[in-house]
């Protein structure tokens, strides 16, 4: 039941029974930043409790332990002169976060892909809150690994600056661009209509 935790540069490594970080309960603002995650039994950050990655929910409306932050995941990544362009997805409440990338040589990561074990950058975004939301960053270097990202709320009323970390995510869900319209009609004059040849007034109003 811990609040405001900051657990930063650390390595976690080897546990033989459980995940790296647990965050059970109702414990909540608990930050996990810049740490190696990995070589353990269960998942990296583990926000249930339960040694399995959390499910990501639409509009990341569920609650629990850090509230159950949805994870971030790449949809895409291209490597080009020497730097790897990296498109990602997140669907978290409105505000602003830190998505940290991670790469994973640990043999273990394919059938168990919850964790980080290295830090290889950062970048801070700004979620609308109205759904899955696509980013692109670029990271320097090239060979990076199984990667891994996770989203940490920004917030600047705690004594770090941060507030709840989700589980390590991999890959993303689709992203598709919708255009948020309306559209309506109304008679302006209905008064005016009784007769065949009379002329009806219609307004067509689209909002966005």
């Amino acid at each position: 039941n811990a609040h405001d935790v900051l657990i930063q540069n650390n390595i976690v490594k080897g546990s033989r029974y459980e995940s790296g970080v647990n965050i059970k309960d109702n414990a909540n603002n608990v930050s996990v930043l810049r740490n190696s995650i990995y070589g353990n039994a269960g998942i990296g950050i583990d926000l249930a409790g339960d040694s399995a990655i959390n499910e990501n929910d639409i509009l990341d409306s569920d609650t629990g332990a850090n509230n159950l932050l949805n994870s971030p995941g790449y949809t895409s990544i291209v490597e080009d002169a020497g730097d790897t362009e990296v498109t990602f997805t997140l669907d978290v409440p409105a505000g602003d976060y830190r998505i940290e990338f991670f790469s994973n040589t640990d043999p273990e990561f394919n059938s168990n892909p919850g964790e980080g074990e290295t830090f290889i950058g950062s970048v801070n975004v700004t979620s609308t809150g109205t759904g899955i939301q696509e980013f692109t960053h670029t990271l320097s270097g090239i060979n990076h690994d199984n990667m891994a990202l996770t989203a940490t709320e920004i917030d600047n009323s705690t004594f770090s600056g941060f507030g709840a970390t989700s589980e390590f995510g991999t890959e993303g869900a689709p992203y598709f661009p919708y255009a948020d319209l309306s559209v309506t009609t109304s008679l302006d004059n209905p008064n005016d209509i009784g007769l065949t040849g009379d002329i009806a007034t219609i307004s067509i109003t689209v909002t966005n």
